[in-house]
């Protein structure tokens, strides 16, 4: 009788351990799977917000493009399509910043002489975003406590290579070069005033 009351134990002791070790098993899968299940859902919804907030920066610099691109059009009568002076169109993109609290800067960068043919008018000017040569590169941004700023828009033309491995004035050339809308990964650029700033830019070729 002892040996049969050992072998039953035995028995049940193992069975129990059995059953304890499937329960455990499921109860972690089930818990793995519901946190992935979460996770899934959070980065989902993140990234459908990030994406959101990507589109719309996107979306900003073509508005831009296409306002930019019709000065340089003709009607049927052979007058511009749009007829706007620099400094209404600076402010065009100053209004476009304030009314886009996600955005951190908005540039309209026009090549040398193709604005009316007239930054010898504004050559030696170094105010207003401005940068000395008359060229109109204005670059809206925001300071460090929220005020909307202005200056030149940095480094156009720079070919050299930050850190990242992406040319300094990639956001203008990038455009130029492709003739495509370009998305560019962030980068530090120097503010006027001093300090920097970390932007990935979203531009579109006029």
């Amino acid at each position: 009788m002892l040996v049969v009351s050992a072998t039953l134990l035995g028995i049940n002791y193992s069975s129990s351990e059995r059953s304890n070790a499937f329960v455990r098993e499921a109860t972690n899968t089930q818990a793995s799977d519901r946190a992935k299940a979460a996770l899934t859902s959070l980065a989902q919804a993140k990234a459908t917000q990030i994406g959101a907030k990507l589109a719309s920066a996107l979306q900003a610099a073509e508005q831009l493009a296409v306002v930019n691109a019709s000065i340089g059009k003709i009607d049927d009568n052979g007058k511009p399509l749009l007829n706007i002076p620099r400094e209404q169109l600076s402010n065009l993109a100053r209004e476009t910043l304030v009314a886009s609290p996600d955005l951190l800067s908005v540039y309209i960068t026009w090549e040398p002489n193709a604005f009316g043919s007239s930054d010898d008018r504004y050559a030696g000017t170094q105010v207003n975003g401005y940068d000395g040569t008359g060229r109109f590169i204005p670059s809206w941004y925001r300071g460090s406590a929220g005020e909307i700023l202005l200056m030149p828009s940095p480094s156009i033309e720079s070919q050299k290579r930050l850190p990242t491995g992406v040319r300094e004035g990639e956001y203008y050339l990038c455009p130029r070069e492709t003739r495509k809308a370009c998305a560019i990964d962030p980068a530090l650029y120097d503010l006027e005033g001093g300090g920097q700033t970390l932007l990935a830019s979203f531009s579109a070729p006029i």
